[in-house]
């Protein structure tokens, strides 16, 4: 026997966008699970790795990350051995990988590809192309 509950919710963009990313983040965050990383730390590595001597300022704002959040975040993966101080031009310092930061790195990234595989699978490349654009227009719209 099947319930036909009322579902006032059940035409909303809004409510399946958040159902979707809530399933998809979490199966992401049990595939990084095996190198240790939370979605957020595998993109900062993998960010940091791509920008190397990039400062925590430019990659906080980047992320989308406060700075109140990004220090302790830096400082944890530092403390595992992941990330170090490097040099830039001016005060501040920037941001690189150890030895142990890139191996975890290109692990995370190989996941994260892996899987963004996986969600490509399911769409075809016009539509995709199309939601990638205006996913990003109303990520930017809506942080600025």
């Amino acid at each position: 026997m099947t319930s036909k509950t009322h579902h006032p919710l059940g035409n909303a963009l809004g409510y399946w966008l958040r159902r979707a990313t809530s399933a998809l983040m979490a199966d992401l965050g049990r595939r990084l699970g095996d190198v240790e990383l939370s979605i957020v730390e595998a993109t900062v590595v993998v960010l940091i790795g791509a920008n190397e001597n990039i400062s925590q300022s430019t990659l906080g704002r980047e992320l989308g990350i406060k700075s109140a959040n990004m220090a302790p975040m830096i400082a944890r993966l530092t403390a595992r051995g992941l990330v170090a101080r490097g040099r830039t031009e001016g005060r501040s310092q920037g941001l690189v990988l150890t030895a142990a930061g890139k191996r975890t790195a290109k692990q995370a990234f190989e996941i994260v590809q892996q899987f963004e595989n996986e969600i490509a699978a399911d769409l075809p490349e016009p539509l995709l192309e199309q939601m990638q654009a205006k996913l990003k227009q109303i990520a930017q719209r809506r942080s600025d």
